[in-house]
């Protein structure tokens, strides 16, 4: 079963991280934040996404607990 949420199904709540998933830039997702109607935003150098906005979203995991 795949994690991945279709941004036509539904988005993130705004200002919150996510992996994202971009066809037209790259293969690989990265991380980046949805910003409110159709505005994202990237923590990659290459951020462009006004004209193809990403497809599709996941959360991310949770960070792995401290080690003493």
């Amino acid at each position: 079963m795949s994690n991945w949420i279709s941004v036509k199904d539904e988005l993130p709540e705004c200002g919150r991280r996510v992996m994202i998933y971009w066809p037209h830039w790259s293969r690989y997702p990265v991380i980046g934040v949805y910003l409110s109607i159709g505005l994202w935003e990237s923590e990659s150098a290459l951020s462009s996404y006004e004209e193809f906005p990403p497809t599709h979203w996941q959360p991310l995991p949770d960070p792995p607990e401290a080690q003493p």
